[in-house]
């Protein structure tokens, strides 16, 4: 889950792009938990070392609040096919720049209500160790504007059916208390009229309505087959990443720098 705690971060309005270099994926059995990305990380690393590095695919990784875009940027030789994947937002369950490979950046997938077979974790390979700090940010940053935009909607259709239930059920009321009127009695006898049904949604649905919607949102439950966007965990310490000076750097500067340098720290 998201920390409740407030974080300071400088992100441009445009969806900001990464110039990485694609490791690879491997299938994995955990969806999320301290240290979930360690073993498929290393086993992906363990591959890359047979590979010199003018070969490693370099691709761009778009993050946006829909998902992460990750692209070819340099041409291939004839019959290899080129790496164009969209990742939507709802399956990213886990995010880390790895402790033992500061410079690499992984993420798992998965489908919300698949099997364990349906779950990988991809990594790329950042020219900095900050830039893959920097994308963990960004990307929990956009989580949590997909995670609000989420919450309005779900909302929003919330009030929509706790109105149309109370107006139902106030109608079915006035019809039951209005009594039927005598032979020949006036049906407006006195001056009075009926009170019309009352539009506004009682404080009682809507309070049932608000706290099923938390419930749904803190137990991580599916709901009609998609899972609450918040269900997103990282392994980095946001507060100590945010605090760093290179990593501010990096957030404030240009994300669009095509940096593919393979450097030792």
């Amino acid at each position: 889950m998201f920390s409740k705690k407030k974080q300071s971060l400088d992100i441009t309005p445009e969806n900001p792009v990464f110039y990485v270099c694609y490791l690879g994926k491997v299938k994995t059995d955990r969806p999320n938990g301290k240290g979930c990305t360690a073993e498929p990380t290393k086993k992906i690393w363990a591959a890359r070392e047979s590979i010199p590095d003018r070969k490693l695919r370099k691709v761009s990784l778009t993050v946006t609040p829909e998902g992460m875009h990750m692209k070819e940027v340099e041409p291939l030789q004839k019959g290899t096919e080129p790496v164009d994947e969209f990742f939507k937002i709802q399956n990213v369950s886990y995010c880390m720049a790895d402790l033992e490979l500061p410079k690499v950046f992984s993420w798992i997938t998965g489908t919300p209500g698949g099997s364990k077979e349906d779950l990988f974790c991809h990594a790329v390979l950042c020219s900095k160790k900050q830039k893959a700090q920097a994308m963990v940010m960004v990307l929990t940053h956009q989580f949590s504007a997909a995670f609000r935009t989420w919450k309005q909607d779900a909302n929003r259709q919330e009030r929509k059916s706790s109105l149309k239930h109370s107006r139902k059920e106030s109608k079915e009321k006035v019809v039951m208390r209005v009594p039927k009127p005598a032979d020949g009695q006036n049906n407006n006898q006195g001056g009075s009229t009926p009170s019309s049904p009352s539009t506004a949604p009682s404080l009682e649905s809507v309070q049932s309505g608000m706290a099923e919607l938390r419930a749904d949102d803190s137990s991580g439950s599916e709901k009609n087959g998609q899972v609450p966007v918040s269900s997103v965990q990282t392994g980095l310490d946001m507060k100590e990443a945010a605090m760093n000076p290179e990593v501010q750097a990096f957030m404030q500067g240009d994300k669009s720098e095509k940096d593919v340098e393979q450097n030792d720290d």
